[in-house]
Formats: C-alpha cells, structure tokens, sequence
C-alpha cells in the first residue's frame, strides 16, 4: 500500500511539473495562443503608458534636459558613469545659466519619470515575470513592437 500511495505521488508530482513545464514552453513561444495574449496585454498596457499626459510631461521635461545639456559639447563623445554630475561639471559649456537650474531641471525629470514608473507598476512588474519566464527574447520583441509603433516617443 505504502509503495503505491508513493508511486501515486510521484507520479501526480511528474504530471504537475510537466504540466507547468508545457504552460511556460506556451507562454514563451511565438504565435501561440498564451504568447499572443501575454504580449498583445503588455503591449498595450505600455503603450497606454506611453500614451499618458505623465508621460508626455516625462518626454518633455527629458527632451528639455537633453537641448540644455548638449551633451556632445559639454562631455565629448565618451558616455561618463555618471551623466548628469558630468553635466554640472561641465556647465559653462551647457546651456544652463548655473549649476542650480540644472539640478532643479534633473530633479524634475527625475520625479517626472518616477511618477510613470509608479503609476505602471502592475505594466513592469508583468514585463519583469515575462523576462523570468521566457528570457530576453519576450523584452526584446515588446520594445521592437513598440519602438516601431512610438518611435522618438518611446522610453522605459
């Protein structure tokens, strides 16, 4: 009895696995029903996002930063680890009055940005599950889809 019950577990353990195993292979591969489903919700939970006044405000208040710092005359070429300390470090060469309306202007995108993160945390929190699941191949195809939809208007 005692070998039977233990075959009968077992084997209930091998089919769950398998089980989850076949909905993660769905779920992760193209042109199926899951996949679609998965990615068509992400995909317009995002462009949702993108669609927002938020994030107009975000895109807006970025783009300012991006004009003001002319970033190609004030640190060269080279990406610094820390852009905006290099930005201050380098004022007189921004379109900046001082080194105060840089920071109020980076704090603003800064707060900007956080309140679409915030506001679209259900969004990030499916898209980083999916990446769990599937790998970077799911995040890539997303931000394909919607680079190509928003272009200049996209960001993370």
């Amino acid at each position: 009895m005692k070998k039977l019950l233990l075959q009968s577990v077992l084997l209930l353990i091998f089919f769950n696995s398998y089980s989850q195993e076949s909905q993660t292979d769905d779920w992760c591969t193209p042109g199926t029903k899951t996949y679609k489903e998965k990615f068509d919700k992400i995909v317009g939970m995002y462009s949702a996002m993108l669609d927002s006044d938020k994030s107009a405000k975000y895109r807006s208040l970025k783009k300012e930063l991006d004009e003001k710092s002319d970033y190609i005359n004030a640190i060269g070429d080279e990406t610094p680890k820390d852009i905006n300390q290099s930005i201050l470090d380098n004022i007189s060469k921004t379109k900046f009055s001082d080194k105060a309306a840089a920071e109020d202007l980076m704090a603003r995108v800064k707060a900007a940005k956080m309140q679409v993160i915030v506001e679209n945390a259900e969004m990030y929190k499916m898209l980083q599950d999916a990446v769990i699941v599937c790998g970077n191949d799911f995040l890539e195809a997303v931000y394909l889809e919607l680079i190509l939809k928003y272009r200049d208007d996209f960001h993370l």
